[in-house]
């Protein structure tokens, strides 16, 4: 059965069942695109907007971290040159579901890119694509910028003060 009928009868469900999380978790896992969410990221970037970078940030970084249009503009100025070609991959994850109807769910996703001054970059990403506990958190739980040109080191890192199911430097 393809995945945009089980969308769909899942959305209809949904109607009937407005409150079950089961099928909220099931239609976010069907509808959710990592190719639109790095796509939408690289925009982003490419376009130095930090009002969307931030936009796409959990609530506990947009809570906790000082200045964060600030630290979103370091990270975006640390990129040498203008963006020539990125490609992406997901990876891992974490799960919590505590049985009682809460579940959330992240995974990692790499963005690798290069500039048009042969520059070599990787975004490593936490994303939090579904959260019934709260809602608010879903979006960037921790995102961090390498240069892999040379030897890959960290040059920039925002990331959430509390739950952040995994992470990969």
């Amino acid at each position: 059965m393809s995945n945009q009928i089980i969308a769909g009868i899942l959305a209809f469900l949904l109607w009937i069942f407005p409150n079950c999380s089961f099928l909220k978790d099931q239609f976010q896992q069907r509808t959710f695109s990592w190719s639109v969410t790095a796509n939408q990221l690289m925009n982003a970037v490419k376009g130095n907007d930090i009002a969307d970078l931030e936009a796409m940030m959990c609530q506990n970084i947009k809570e906790n971290t000082d200045n964060l249009p600030g630290k979103i503009g370091e990270l975006l100025d640390a990129i040498d040159g203008e963006i020539a070609g990125f490609t992406w991959n997901n990876f891992g994850g974490f799960d919590a579901n505590h049985g009682d109807g809460k579940i959330l769910r992240q995974k990692g996703l790499e963005i690798r890119f290069t500039t048009a001054k042969s520059e070599s970059y990787l975004f490593i990403i936490t994303w939090e694509y579904y959260n019934s506990f709260q809602p608010d958190e879903m979006g960037i739980r921790a995102i961090s910028l390498w240069n892999e040109t040379i030897t890959p080191t960290q040059i920039a890192l925002i990331i959430a003060t509390e739950g952040v199911g995994f992470w990969h430097d």
